[in-house]
């Protein structure tokens, strides 16, 4: 071979590896918010979009079906595509549990022609809306409602943005104060757009099991000593508790008597289990939304709910409504959710309240139980089993 044909291959391969350097574009390395057990990664689908890795799980569909999965595909690094047909049928036993339950006990089940006007009192003073993406939600308490308000409808709120800095940051360290556009100025003003909405909206509520919802709510608003600087309607319940916890201080007493002995009093300590025995009274002044029956907070079987979340999965949960059933991923992103380590503090707690209180519970809480597809003989069992270890230990 003469030095020119050499020459020729030397140019050759230099060209060569020259475009493609040029067009060599570097896949990142996954790092998902959660881990991938090996059964997820069995059953994922892992793709190549903008040059980034992105694995999606799906369940066991057939080639011809992931035409229906690659829509939901989020093009994130950091997050991990969430199996959005097993989310979906899910929701539907969850929608199919709700409708037969409410049949069951209530003889009707959730109609949009149905929906009374007169909830803008209850149900309707506390589900928020935003116009603009047609999305509602009933914020039931404790129930990761918070989260939804920082992160999802004060950042979506033009309102907020009008605000000073100082304003916004405020809202933002405690976005329960901040005035949010609720159904109740709709429903005041005009009862028939109510119907409308629900049709065309995405309305969604979340729910939790109701013992863990009811000890989350009692150590946020009254497991701390209250003093007279503390929010009055958790006073109040720590005074109507006190009241009972004392029956022979205010026996025979008027109630202005009893109030005025009660204002001398300038911190309350509640127990847990005398917080228990007071809301089994099921008296009126005992009743707060923190802890109410979800029967009654957001009425499930009088609104038409879209989508029922549950706590337990509230992440992925979240993240289908954002993602997949709206338009809010273009907007605003759900943070990772970092699971709570409770469970020893849900035992610790309950083994406290006497045995009969917390089957007394499940009575009360038993349409929730019914509804939601949670079992009170469930945790029951768990709360007698680590019940007996620490009398044993």
């Amino acid at each position: 071979m003469n030095n020119s044909a050499k020459f020729a291959i030397i140019c050759a391969v230099g060209v060569f590896f020259t475009i493609a350097a040029v067009n060599y574009i570097p896949i990142k390395p996954m790092s998902p918010s959660r881990p991938i057990t090996g059964e997820s990664r069995q059953n994922s689908e892992s793709l190549v979009s903008n040059g980034r890795e992105v694995i999606v799980a799906t369940t066991s569909h057939s080639s011809e079906n992931l035409s229906e999965i690659r829509p939901h595909i989020i093009d994130e690094v950091t997050k991990v595509g969430i199996d959005v047909a097993r989310i979906e049928m899910i929701q539907r036993q969850r929608q199919e549990r709700l409708r037969e339950g409410c049949e069951h006990l209530f003889n009707h089940s959730a109609q949009v022609d149905d929906i009374a006007s007169e909830l803008h009192r209850t149900v309707f003073r506390f589900t928020v809306y935003n116009a603009m993406h047609h999305v509602m939600m009933c914020m039931m308490p404790k129930i990761g409602t918070t989260t939804w308000k920082r992160n999802i409808f004060l950042p979506l709120d033009p309102n907020f943005h009008q605000l000073s800095r100082t304003r916004q940051a405020r809202f933002n360290g405690d976005p329960h104060h901040y005035h949010y556009t609720t159904l109740s100025q709709i429903s005041a003003r005009n009862p028939s757009a109510l119907k409308s909405m629900f049709q065309d909206y995405f309305s969604f509520v979340f729910v939790r099991e109701p013992l863990e919802r009811l000890l989350s709510a009692f150590l946020s608003k009254l497991g701390r000593p209250l003093n007279r600087a503390d929010k009055p309607q958790f006073l109040r319940t720590a005074e109507n508790i006190y009241r009972r916890m004392h029956p022979k201080m205010f026996a025979g007493l008027s109630k202005a008597k009893s109030n005025e002995i009660l204002k001398r009093i300038t911190v309350f300590n509640i127990s847990f289990p005398d917080f228990v025995r007071a809301w089994l009274t099921q008296d009126k002044d005992m009743y707060n939304r923190h802890w109410g029956q979800y029967t009654r907070v957001c009425r499930p079987c009088e609104i038409p709910f879209k989508y029922i979340g549950h706590y337990e999965t509230l992440g992925d949960d979240s993240e289908y409504i954002i993602n997949h059933a709206t338009d809010l991923h273009e907007f605003v992103s759900f943070p990772d959710i970092h699971p709570s380590a409770s469970r020893a503090r849900l035992y610790e707690m309950y083994s406290r309240v006497p045995v009969d209180d917390i089957i007394a519970l499940g009575e009360v809480y038993k349409d929730e139980y019914a509804l939601f597809g949670y079992s009170f003989q469930d945790i029951f069992d768990e709360l007698m089993e680590h019940r007996n270890e620490t009398v044993s230990a």
